[in-house]
């Protein structure tokens, strides 16, 4: 069985990503290709890419030409992320093969990446949760819930690094991401400086001060380097994750339990469908709860010890590469045929 994975993330780390998802999924007998955009075509939303194919621009041609041949070649084509094909294209690839549609929505998107496009595919696989009922009321087909998977966590880290014990790790409090995420009614939110998280994340910030560290935009540290990431999280107790809007959806959700540090994340009803509440992971609605959940298990080390490893467990369990894969072609109906 051969997979060809086109994705357009542009962040190394998330290159890496892919590049490591296929060599495990390749090495367990599924001969996966990994190809993206090349540098020279910019990206853009479907309200612009559209433009761009009606003007025939040639450069998005000529790849488009090299994708579809690509395409034709194989059992099973993802498409991860949910940008830059024209459903004039996906129209065009073969009917042997399986085309699969993967995006994490923030819904303040959708309208400009998915809705446009993803009715064109055989199964919608999504990765926010949340957000399943829309690609069934723009006329999907086949929609499941696919996990997004850990993008910062390497498989083989811990067979050349020690694992720190809970009570060992000397961060307190970690977030790694734009401080306070995207600016709301872009792009003037930016300019006034109105965020959909600011709140929220200031009150933790001036409630936990010399407990709590950030990496990412907006922060004082700045970004933190990606060979870096592993050893914070290896170090660090208990780990915000707080959303732009609906979700859980982000790669922290998975990060954070595969490093066996202590989840406090948001979107507390989806959470309870990917972990379990209070035993794997712990939820919240509001912030002023988070607050009070980050006090109750700094004061209970040896309780946010055990849900920390059970979250790690779980991660170990159901959400590493290998089983990402496999819940994909499960729900696909092609596992027990290339088993």
């Amino acid at each position: 069985m051969k997979i060809l994975l086109f994705h357009t993330n542009s962040n190394a780390n998330e290159k890496k990503w892919h590049i490591e998802r296929s060599r495990i999924w390749t090495d367990y007998g599924y001969d996966t290709e990994v190809i993206t955009t090349p540098i020279e075509i910019k990206f853009d939303y479907f309200n612009i890419l559209n433009k761009r194919y009606l003007n025939n621009e040639k450069s998005l041609f000529n790849f488009y030409k090299l994708l579809l041949d690509k395409i034709n070649k194989v059992d099973l084509f993802i498409h991860f992320g949910g940008a830059m094909i024209h459903p004039d294209i996906v129209q065009k690839i073969d009917k042997k093969v399986i085309k699969v549609y993967h995006c994490a929505d923030d819904p303040e998107s959708s309208d400009i990446l998915s809705k446009p496009v993803s009715k064109y595919y055989d199964y919608c696989a999504i990765s926010n949760i949340a957000e399943i009922n829309n690609y069934i009321k723009w006329g999907c087909k086949n929609v499941f819930f696919w996990p997004l998977g850990a993008v910062s966590f390497n498989e083989n880290f811990y067979n050349h690094n020690t694992f720190i014990n809970y009570n060992e790790r000397k961060i307190n409090i970690c977030y790694v991401g734009a401080k306070y995420g995207t600016p709301k009614y872009h792009p003037f939110g930016k300019i006034f400086g109105l965020y959909n998280k600011k709140s929220s994340m200031n009150k933790l910030i001036e409630t936990f001060k010399g407990n709590f560290i950030g990496y990412g935009s907006g922060w004082e540290n700045g970004y933190i380097n990606e060979n870096d990431i592993s050893n914070l999280y290896n170090n660090t107790k208990i780990g915000i994750n707080i959303h732009n809007s609906t979700g859980p959806i982000n790669s922290r959700l998975y990060d954070l339990n595969a490093y066996g540090v202590l989840q406090i994340c948001d979107n507390k009803k989806n959470l309870s469908k990917i972990y379990e509440l209070d035993k794997e992971i712990i939820g919240f609605d509001k912030i002023e709860e988070a607050i009070d959940k980050i006090k109750y298990f700094l004061n209970h080390p040896l309780e946010a010890a055990e849900i920390a490893l059970n979250g790690k467990s779980r991660f170990e369990k159901n959400y590493n590469s290998l089983e990402i894969l496999k819940i994909l072609l499960t729900q696909i109906g092609l596992l027990k045929k290339f088993e």
